[in-house]
């Protein structure tokens, strides 16, 4: 052999890179997995679309930008159980910002005799990912899955909790593109009655039919939009004389009927949006009362509320009508009432 690589030096120069190229291919192969498993094509594509979908979520949030409601539903359906249902999906803008995003109730439907009721999970969606804000757990009970309403440039979501004998009103939006509980008004009541396009009702339950601190009631309080300070704001009460009341037209026949039902007028309020509540006193049933009033112009006429539960309209011809038992107070939330800065000419001269 010696004699052939002197006699052809170029054979030996093969013989050296073929040495060469096996010790490589030698290290190559330790280097790799023991086990080197197959990869499925079809496992390989999802993942590099779900990896393409996250850094595409991120680019966009990072940049302020959208997500389409399509990518936020596929989203939100990769984080959820598999046993649950999105039960509704609303996308838009709710801080008014340009960015949209979604607030959606996920679970199951259940029904009674009392019709649909829901439970599940309030979820929120946007370009940097899907979280759960409200848990199955909070959410126990709740029916009328999420309504969403808009303000002005806001929105909001509100989840309507009813119990055996009450319900509680949660209130969600979005503040600086996270999700946010408006806990001015959040949890604060229920019932939650959109009025007009600025202004809306949340119903106060507890105990003050009777004098000694019995007896269920349920009260509408009245509350509004204020674009300024981007924040709700309750129409306070501002204390009325008897006299007052007494020079608006329709006043006198109202409480006539407390008279003649040998009740006794106590507080009254008066509310820039033109609400009156008096508070009245049953002595012989030891019970509290109120008729609620509402002022146009110089004229009042009893006001009924909630449609849905027998009131309607504004003329009503029976004073129980208009009862919802209990005392009213000067503000439900005091902490964002607002107090009327200027009486109607109607009340005269008095002193306010």
């Amino acid at each position: 052999m010696k004699n052939l690589f002197k006699k052809h030096p170029a054979i030996s120069v093969i013989g050296v890179m073929v040495i060469l190229a096996c010790a490589v291919l030698v290290i190559i192969k330790l280097a790799a997995p023991a086990n080197p498993v197959d990869i499925d094509p079809e496992i390989q594509t999802t993942e590099g679309t779900a990896a393409q979908e996250a850094t595409k979520r991120t680019s966009q949030a990072a940049s302020g930008q959208s997500a389409d409601e399509q990518t936020l539903r596929a989203l939100l359906q990769s984080r959820i159980d598999e046993e649950d249902e999105i039960l509704s999906f609303d996308y838009l803008d709710y801080d008014g910002d340009g960015t949209k995003e979604a607030f959606a109730f996920v679970g199951k439907a259940t029904g009674d005799e009392d019709g649909p009721s829901y439970l599940g999970e309030l979820w929120f969606a946007n370009a940097a990912g899907a979280e759960m804000v409200v848990s199955r757990e909070e959410t126990n009970g709740f029916w009328n899955i999420n309504k969403t309403y808009t303000f002005g440039k806001h929105a909001i979501v509100v989840l309507s909790k009813f119990y055996q004998t009450g319900d509680l009103a949660l209130v969600w939006t979005v503040k600086d593109g996270k999700p946010c509980e408006e806990t001015s008004v959040s949890g604060k009541g229920g019932t939650f009655t959109r009025l007009d396009d600025n202004d809306f009702a949340l119903g106060h339950d507890t105990y003050d039919w009777g004098f000694d601190g019995t007896g269920h009631t349920y009260k509408p309080y009245w509350f509004y939009w204020d674009e300024q300070s981007a924040g709700f704001k309750e129409y306070g009460g501002k204390v009325i004389e008897y006299e007052q009341l007494l020079k608006c037209k329709g006043a006198q026949a109202v409480l006539n009927a407390i008279d003649a039902a040998d009740c006794a007028v106590r507080e009254i309020y008066y509310r820039a949006n033109g609400i009156i509540n008096i508070n009245y006193v049953d002595y012989e049933d030891e019970s509290n009362h109120n008729a609620s009033l509402q002022l146009k112009g110089d004229t009042v006429a009893l006001q009924g509320f909630w449609v849905e539960y027998g009131f309607a309209g504004v003329d009503l011809d029976i004073l129980e009508d208009s009862d919802h038992g209990g005392i009213y107070v000067k503000a439900l939330v005091p902490d964002i009432a607002v107090y009327p800065a200027k009486m109607p000419a109607v009340f005269g001269g008095i002193k306010n």
